[in-house]
């Protein structure tokens, strides 16, 4: 036996005790130093979720078939949670985290990797039928809030461009203007209230994290920078 399928053997039965420790670890050093915002209600709801699913797996394999694929619907949904966060950091924050690993901590930065790997394995290797296509569901489960929250967004901003056009862009116009929704509040606390990248002068604490704003931000600075 090579010592790689040793140390693998060795680390399987331990790999649950780890995960609910690397969690535990991540949350606490986000907690202190708070790269991410704290999420608004949904968003806690759908980390807590997929994550309880991803964390209770090994102890779900023999649990009721609707459970299991119920808990392989939520790991679907916990690997979109794990791409963004890896996003969201940028390569740039990977890799400066691993060049100072040696205070161990900012290698926490790589959990969502380590867990999002997992849950690949997991989907490809799962024996229920059709896991891979149940995972890719609750992967693409919030589409259609984001969608909503998008063709929203791209009419406030089309608000905002006609009312500059007319050197009307002011506080008191765009209360007029603006409608009173969900969508609406989030993007007049943009900076303030809801934050969408690390700011240390902010107006509110703890700052709060909408994903749902944040992928239309990105989605303006791309446009932005390609025209």
């Amino acid at each position: 036996m090579t010592k790689l399928r040793r140390f693998r053997e060795w680390l399987r039965p331990r790999m649950p005790y780890l995960n609910i420790w690397l969690a535990g670890a991540a949350w606490t050093a986000n907690y202190c130093i708070q790269v991410f915002c704290q999420p608004v209600a949904w968003a806690a709801v759908a980390l807590v979720l997929a994550f309880g699913a991803f964390l209770a797996w090994p102890w779900l394999r023999h649990a009721a078939t609707p459970i299991r694929y119920a808990a392989v619907f939520l790991q679907g949904l916990g690997l979109t949670i794990c791409g963004y966060c890896v996003l969201f950091m940028g390569w740039g924050t990977m890799l400066i985290s691993t060049l100072i690993g040696f205070l161990l901590f900012p290698l926490l930065a790589w959990v969502p990797v380590v867990f999002g790997l997992q849950i690949i394995w997991r989907l490809a290797r799962n024996p229920l039928r059709g896991a891979w296509a149940v995972g890719l569901l609750g992967g693409f489960v919030l589409l259609p809030a984001q969608w909503w929250f998008y063709r929203q967004y791209r009419q406030i901003e089309e608000t905002a461009t006609r009312l500059e056009q007319a050197n009307s862009l002011t506080v008191d116009a765009l209360a007029r203007e603006l409608p009173r929704s969900y969508v609406a509040e989030r993007v007049v606390g943009m900076h303030f209230r809801y934050h969408t990248r690390f700011e240390e002068l902010d107006g509110w604490r703890p700052p709060l994290h909408d994903p749902l704003l944040d992928v239309c931000c990105a989605d303006v600075k791309t446009r932005s920078r390609w025209g």
